[in-house]
């Protein structure tokens, strides 16, 4: 059900004929970034899952799939929100506050998410408890890694400041 929501929104949003744009929309540059975070971040939650709940092989993939499913619209929401009501940074020490404030409020959400997958598989509070701080603590890296990823080497983001003077330097 998610990934037709995610599916419909993508499509709703796609600039038509007489909508032309340089780049990405936010809801597709959103999307990009919510595929390389979760490719990263369920390979580590798989090995969570198998160390931490002692997942067994039999409920490996409704996990993964309940976790992947969640994990990602749970990320993909909290990316386009950011992505449009989030302030713009002024300045290289803004860019380091705002990095600080999206990841400790995707954090937030993800915890939330990860424990209650976690909680509907096993049933016992402490193991999703547990699971939920593993998963924070390994997440957290690979989100800032892919921030950093995304900052670095992808597009800019829609509606930026260097995305606005990178098309007012083209000709």
């Amino acid at each position: 059900m998610a990934a037709v929501m995610l599916l419909a929104a993508l499509l709703c949003a796609a600039p038509g004929p007489g909508r032309a744009q340089e780049g990405p929309s936010v809801w597709s540059y959103s999307f990009y970034k919510t595929l390389t975070y979760e490719a990263l971040a369920n390979g580590a939650d798989f090995v969570l899952y198998a160390t931490v709940l002692g997942g067994t092989v039999a409920g490996a993939v409704p996990f993964l799939v309940v976790n992947s499913l969640s994990a990602a619209s749970a990320y993909y929401v909290h990316e386009v929100a950011w992505n449009v009501f989030g302030p713009a940074p002024e300045t290289s020490t803004g860019v380091v506050e705002l990095g600080l404030a999206k990841t400790l409020t995707y954090r937030v959400v993800s915890t939330a998410q990860h424990m209650a997958v976690a909680y509907a598989f096993t049933g016992n509070p402490w193991a999703a408890a547990g699971y939920a701080v593993a998963t924070t603590l390994s997440d957290t890296v690979i989100y800032i890694a892919n921030e950093y990823g995304w900052d670095v080497y992808g597009p800019p983001l829609p509606g930026s400041r260097a995305a606005t003077t990178g098309a007012a330097a083209a000709p």
